[in-house]
This record gives C-alpha cells, sequence and structure tokens, in this order.
C-alpha cells in the first residue's frame, strides 16, 4: 500500500513552526498543525488542526479529505496512484 505521500502525487514537504516563511504563517493564521498547498506563488490552507484531529490518525481520510478540500478551492491533484 502506498504512504500518503507517495499516493498524492505531489511533492509534501514537513515544515517545523520554526522553519515556516511570511507566506505560509498568513495562510494557516499561524493555527498548527495544518495542511497547505502551493500553487504557482500562492499558498492554501487545506486543512485546518480541526480538520486534521477529525481523521483520527487516519491516512485514508487524510487524503481524502485533502482532495476534498483542494477540490473545493479549485486546486486538481493528480489521481491517486
Amino acid at each position: 500500500m502506498a504512504s500518503c505521500r507517495e499516493s498524492l502525487g505531489v511533492q509534501v514537504d514537513y515544515v517545523h513552526r520554526d522553519e515556516m516563511d511570511a507566506e505560509m504563517v498568513e495562510a494557516t493564521g499561524n493555527r498548527l498543525p495544518a495542511v497547505l498547498a502551493h500553487s504557482g506563488s500562492s499558498a492554501f490552507l487545506l486543512l485546518d488542526r480541526d480538520v486534521i484531529s477529525r481523521c483520527k490518525g487516519s491516512v485514508g481520510d487524510l487524503r481524502g479529505r485533502i482532495g476534498f478540500y483542494a477540490a473545493k478551492l479549485g486546486l486538481a491533484l493528480p489521481e491517486a496512484k
């Protein structure tokens, strides 16, 4: 079974709060943890801590929510592997 990182088909970077740039801080409102998407020169908040916590550790649920919120923002992810 593919990992979440592999199945998303996009680059995944884990960034500590001390490594966040101004764009990331603005997109998250410093509400962490969070999942952001980068498209062009913009960062978009996909999942905030409340949505992440509702996944209850399920990678499949996390993947599904990332896809759902990306689509809601008009962002297209590659087909899952």
